[in-house]
């Protein structure tokens, strides 16, 4: 049997967000060719199960890859997927080759409902989706008019559980300034005269931006929160002159490097038009340490965001902000960042990691009241624990 031909059984759980039901999926090991199988199984809030099943996808497995599952207050489970059409699991340029699958399974129903959500000239990018008030389903994400490794605005759209069917689907285009703000002059002035000439290929994308969150608005619109993050991977043939280069002969060593760069937050009315985009500035870049101490945290607060993360404190003077410096993993200066609800962002230094004697890890902190952050940082074996109080 080749190599790779047997996906490896495992689970997931998910918590409802009145936290009335949990749900535990375990799946099964399957070759590629075989259907996806799992245990699905629904519990209350007391642990007690409300309803169980066998589940096998209509999908083979080498054609669809699972991105998601959730449960909502009524004890509904939904699975998110990928389908690849033409059975090839790379990301492409071109037209799409792929599309995104909604199963929904509910308790009194043994076939799942099936919403599939594709675009026939749009790459969508990173989509997500929430159960919204009345029990539809709210998916949005990101798209893009060259292929999956940039973006160019946001989709949003609305799946009708009574209709069975995609409703109030729309794309809208982040503005120029948004998309070239970290261009320089002569790079803006080229995608300037892309736009005028209506170029797909010339016109400005960003580069590799990972959906994380979506929080559903009181009012049926959304908030998304994205970052841009990618690893580059070098290989070092000379280890007298340090150099890194592509050569295919002799032995090498491996270097990794870890970018966690700007955080995008996107306010979306409920027709999908935008409110407004907000941009948190950052550079992470760090060394064959799977970003440790990069990327950042979030907290929600009546209508203002809060993200903290690492910073240098050079981006940092008397007169604000001023960027130009990378974090590189240490000699860290813990920023808050506060979104307000006009989309404004104000970036506070709060404490430094030197004074501190450890390196806050933002990956780990969490939320854990209304009001609060529970935050952790460590440096080899010191660890310290604190409290943010918003």
């Amino acid at each position: 049997m080749a190599r790779g031909s047997i996906r490896k059984g495992d689970f997931d759980t998910h918590i409802s967000k009145d936290s009335s039901k949990f749900m535990v999926v375990s799946k099964s090991a399957v070759k590629r060719n075989e259907r996806e199988r799992f245990a699905l199984s629904i519990y209350n809030k007391e642990l007690k199960e409300y309803w169980s099943r066998d589940i096998e996808l209509p999908y083979a497995s080498k054609d669809f890859m699972i991105e998601n599952y959730r449960v909502d207050n009524n004890g509904n489970a939904y699975i998110l997927g990928v389908l690849y059409t033409d059975g090839v699991r790379v990301r492409r340029k071109g037209l799409p080759t792929y599309e995104y699958v909604i199963l929904a399974y509910r308790k009194e129903i043994a076939e799942p409902e099936e919403y599939r959500i594709k675009n026939a000239q749009k790459f969508i990018t990173d989509l997500t989706f929430r159960i919204g008030k009345k029990g539809d389903i709210v998916c949005s994400g990101f798209y893009s008019e060259k292929g999956t490794y940039s973006i160019k605005g946001s989709y949003f759209a609305k799946i009708s559980v009574q209709e069975r069917q995609l409703v109030d689907e729309k794309f809208t285009e982040f503005d120029f300034d948004f998309l070239t703000a970290n261009m320089s002059k002569r790079q803006r002035g080229k995608a300037q005269a892309a736009e005028v000439k209506n170029d797909i290929r010339r016109e400005p994308e960003l580069f590799e931006y990972k959906l994380d969150e979506l929080i559903l608005r009181s009012d049926g619109g959304a908030v998304l929160v994205a970052e841009q993050f990618f690893v580059e991977e070098y290989r070092d043939y000379d280890n007298t002159f340090g150099r890194y280069n592509y050569a295919n002969t002799g032995n090498f060593r491996t270097r990794y490097e870890y970018h966690y760069n700007d955080v995008i937050v996107l306010n979306i009315r409920p027709d999908g038009s935008h409110q407004w985009a907000a941009r948190i500035p950052k550079r992470q870049v760090t060394v064959n340490d799977n970003g440790y101490f990069s990327s950042y945290a979030m907290t929600i607060t009546g209508e203002k965001l809060y993200f903290i993360f690492n910073d240098s404190q050079r981006n940092y003077a008397a007169s604000g902000f001023e960027g130009g410096h990378t974090f590189n993993g240490s000699r860290s200066t813990i920023i808050l960042a506060t979104i307000s609800t006009n989309g404004e962002v104000d970036l506070t230094p709060l404490f430094s990691g030197k004074e501190e004697g450890v390196i806050t890890r933002p990956k780990v902190c969490k939320q854990i009241s209304k009001n609060k952050m529970m935050i952790y940082g460590e440096s080899k074996k010191r660890f310290k624990f604190g409290k943010l109080l918003f």
